[in-house]
């Protein structure tokens, strides 16, 4: 055997390899990009917070006290027109002091059941 001929043959087969190993290469750098974009949106999704959880309904006691503070400033912000509008500024307090009075009274109820 020619002694080119076994350098040649020595040059073909680390070719051989190189090529190989190149072919490898850009098929993992292929498969990993990929993949890549898959795994970032799985991980997004599992990171991403759970909704909270809706609040619990509104006792009615919570929600009269809340109405008794509303009546309470509306009668407040009545009181500061300066002026009685025809006896409908009037009207509106006395209804204002109708709805605590009445509101209160539920609250009454409500402590009772306790």
């Amino acid at each position: 055997m020619d002694p080119t001929d076994h350098k040649r043959r020595k040059l073909l087969i680390s070719m051989n390899k190189t090529i190989t190993m190149l072919i490898s290469s850009l098929v993992i750098g292929g498969t990993l990009l990929c993949t890549l974009p898959l795994l970032k949106a799985q991980e997004t999704a599992a990171s991403a917070p759970a909704a909270p959880a809706p609040p619990p309904p509104p006792s009615p006691a919570g929600i009269l006290r809340a109405a008794l503070r509303d009546l309470e400033q509306a009668r407040l912000k009545l009181n500061r027109v300066p002026h009685d509008l025809e006896g409908h500024q009037a009207a509106a307090l006395k209804a204002c002091d109708e709805a605590i009075k009445e509101s209160k009274a539920a609250m009454k109820v409500i402590e009772e059941k306790k």
